[in-house]
């Protein structure tokens, strides 16, 4: 109904410009249906206003005690948060693309944060969701995530024994990727994930369980180490080749 009544609004504007930008803000950044709720701009300097409008960005805040918290620059950002209460989310600055739809529908009373570091990118829609209870998930500096992937720290409903009904078999567990990591196409990291520095993580892997070793490469349904003593980089092997045979001529010389 918001939606419509805007671009009902906006159609009498004839200059296009001028009507996407006022489109766009009409609609606002932030949905906000509880209390104590604050969406927060942190500008180079580290002075701190309200997020009034940025362009495809778009929060729901349908409970309480809800941070989100950007850091300038936002880069090629597209980021939609649909959550409840209690949740707490940071992005530290980048240039590139990133995409991010984060949810929480139910554990109103439960904590989540999450913390995406520095220079971070992302190909397709990162999907994380904290819908089954309290957890933190960590991205570090300088990650790269590829299209398809989904981040879960709970299974959204429980599983317990049957010796003891009071006893949960599926507590939520944290989920944290370290420093430089290369995320491929279609992974799942689930529950208690942790993926250390300068790895890869192999197309349709499923991470489940905490990998200390830096520098390796995980691949598999759940994920194992298939290769160590490596490390990646960003531009493609043609490029890759060049620098390494500039870098040996300039050394050379």
């Amino acid at each position: 109904m918001k939606k419509f009544a805007v671009n009902l609004l906006c159609a009498f504007v004839p200059v296009r410009s001028v009507r996407h930008q006022l489109r766009a803000r009409l609609l606002a950044v932030v949905d906000d249906y509880g209390k104590n709720n604050r969406a927060e701009l942190v500008k180079p300097d580290g002075s701190i206003v309200k997020l009034r409008y940025l362009p495809n960005v778009h929060i729901v805040f349908k409970g309480n005690n809800n941070l989100v918290r950007l850091h300038e620059p936002v880069g090629d950002l597209k980021l939609e948060i649909n959550v409840n209460s209690n949740v707490e989310i940071e992005l530290m600055p980048s240039r590139g693309q990133r995409r991010f739809y984060i949810q929480k529908g139910d554990a109103p009373n439960e904590h989540n944060r999450l913390l995406v570091g520095q220079h971070c990118s992302t190909t397709g829609v990162l999907r994380i969701d904290f819908s089954s209870g309290a957890s933190n998930v960590t991205i570090g500096n300088d990650v790269m995530f590829s299209w398809g992937i989904a981040i879960r720290p709970g299974d959204c409903h429980t599983i317990y024994s049957l010796a003891d009904n009071s006893k949960i078999l599926n507590q939520n567990q944290d989920i944290s990727v370290g420093d430089h990591v290369w995320i491929g196409a279609d992974v799942l990291l689930l529950k208690g994930a942790k993926i250390s520095n300068n790895t890869v993580v192999g197309t349709r892997a499923v991470v489940n369980k905490a990998f200390d070793e830096e520098n390796v490469i995980l691949a598999g349904m759940p994920a194992n180490i298939v290769k160590r003593n490596i490390n990646w980089d960003r531009r493609s092997t043609g490029d890759y080749k060049k620098f390494v045979q500039q870098t040996d001529l300039s050394g050379s010389l």
